[in-house]
């Protein structure tokens, strides 16, 4: 875990863990217990939210996301095809 300065004044701090990469931001620079908590705190959010979704709600939400760069064929074939 790499505490980086950005150009605004802000301090970033990024974690890889099974494959994602996951970002949190400071105002000031925090110190290495703060960042630790910070980053703890993140991967339980994300973690909490996964483990609580549902097929179709894991669905939809994919759907929503590439709705936009899907031709509209696509997206009726992927609302039709899991009879959920």
């Amino acid at each position: 875990m790499k505490i980086e300065k950005l150009p605004s004044g802000s301090y970033r701090i990024r974690k890889t863990y099974k494959g994602q990469t996951y970002t949190v931001i400071f105002d000031s620079k925090p110190t290495q217990k703060e960042a630790m908590q910070a980053m703890a705190k993140e991967l339980n959010k994300v973690q909490e939210q996964r483990s609580s979704m549902t097929f179709r709600a894991a669905a939809e939400e994919y759907i929503g996301a590439k709705r936009n760069i899907l031709s509209p064929t696509t997206v009726r074939g992927y609302n039709r095809k899991p009879k959920y």
